[in-house]
């Protein structure tokens, strides 16, 4: 995994640098890693960087873990230390396997995050792990009972209102889309959304103007072209302006 940082008065990166290989992590962790993917950062309340990286070995991504990462600021080249495995698997939870990370967390008012997570061996969903402000993972909960969905991505409409947009693996092609009122404390589904967006996930923001911006795959199958979609009230349909940007 490697990392460039951002100078935002001279919109200038820096050279990337490694930060962790799979031969590091594995031994940090003691398992044998196969590759290391997904990585998805987080500033703590304190603003200690962390990462999470999914780390397959046998069985490939469907068997993988997360791994935890966080930076050590007394290493010269930015180096990170494995904090360790998230224990994600409820039912078995010394072998932690089959959830991943994708998508960037959502903070939360008490300075922790929900990070999105999602389990594929099988049965698919879309869930959150509560994080602490420190990064300690607390409570893990499912977005929706669907078992056909999963890569949430979060986007906030307010402060407690937010939508967790999902690929969807079931027959209708289309972006499915949950949604929270009490900052993830319950989610329900709402109907799949009018993108055509077949088997793929998304990236998606809310702008500091009100703007919720989506990234998406618009093919019946495939992934040769990606549009950009923005609205300022998402869950109206004819709202959306979309355009193509490859």
């Amino acid at each position: 995994i490697l990392a460039s940082r951002l100078d935002r008065a001279t919109r200038q990166w820096s050279p990337a640098v490694t930060v962790v290989d799979r031969e590091e992590a594995g031994r940090a962790m003691g398992v044998r890693l196969r590759r290391l993917g997904n990585p998805v950062g987080w500033a703590d309340a304190q603003g200690r960087l962390h990462l999470f990286v999914v780390g397959t070995g046998l069985g490939g991504w469907a068997a993988s873990r997360v791994v935890h990462l966080q930076e050590d600021t007394t290493q010269p080249q930015g180096r990170w230390q494995a904090r360790g495995i998230l224990p994600l698997t409820p039912l078995v939870p010394s072998s932690n396997t089959s959830v991943l990370v994708r998508t960037a967390p959502m903070p939360l008012d008490d300075g922790g995050a929900l990070l999105p997570v999602y389990f594929e061996l099988g049965m698919k969903h879309s869930a959150v792990v509560r994080l602490s402000p420190s990064g300690e993972p607390h409570a893990l909960q499912r977005i929706t009972p669907r078992h056909d969905v999963l890569q949430p991505t979060l986007v906030p409409l307010s402060p407690r209102h937010w939508l967790a947009f999902h690929r969807n693996q079931g027959p209708s092609n289309r972006l499915a889309v949950s949604a929270t009122t009490d900052a993830g404390a319950h989610w329900q589904d709402l109907p799949d959304a009018e993108f055509t967006n077949s088997d793929s996930s998304v990236a998606a923001l809310r702008t500091q103007h009100g703007t919720t911006v989506l990234i998406h795959n618009p093919a019946e199958r495939g992934r040769q072209a990606l549009w950009m979609s923005d609205t300022t009230q998402p869950l109206e349909a004819a709202s959306w302006r979309t355009r193509s940007v490859i």
